[in-house]
């Protein structure tokens, strides 16, 4: 016979919290993360469309391999941005690229649509499989627990 030392649900009932703990914390945590980027898509969908031309074109080699423009738009004024490091062997000076800017150039993005680089897409996604595989399940009662059983034979009395 097993007698209980404390009431029979409430292991339950504490695992359940602790589920919603952690729901609670990852969905705060994804509508933070959407909210970081609001920002970055007002501006590029309210921003000015234009086109630019390209100034310079150098590619970066190395870890962050990337290609740099140097780009001017029809009012003078001129900025960089990074892009994908294969643009470099299509792009040239002289050449025609569409251009977003809200206004002044502390906001400027070659490109109509928003851009979105591999460590920010797979940010969230990282957290979610670390939650979903890292979350401890550790404290499972000893009567619970796998059986190990090394001896052979019958038991000694």
């Amino acid at each position: 016979m097993l007698c209980s030392t404390r009431p029979l649900g409430e292991r339950f009932r504490e695992h359940a919290s602790r589920h919603r703990f952690a729901t609670a914390f990852l969905l705060l945590y994804c509508v933070v993360m959407a909210l970081i980027d609001i920002p970055y898509h007002a501006r590029v969908h309210a921003g000015v469309h234009e086109t630019g031309e390209v100034v310079r074109a150098r590619k970066v080699e190395g870890k962050g391999a990337r290609c740099e423009l140097h780009v001017a738009i029809p009012n003078g004024e001129a900025f960089t941005d990074d892009v994908d490091p294969r643009w470099c062997d299509v792009i040239e000076e002289g050449t025609l690229v569409p251009v977003v800017h809200a206004g002044s150039l502390g906001f400027a993005h070659v490109g109509t649509r928003p851009g979105l680089s591999l460590g920010v897409a797979i940010t969230s996604e990282i957290v979610l499989v670390l939650a979903l595989f890292g979350y401890p399940d550790w404290n499972r009662p000893w009567y619970e627990a796998r059986v190990i059983d090394s001896g052979r034979g019958r038991l000694r009395s």
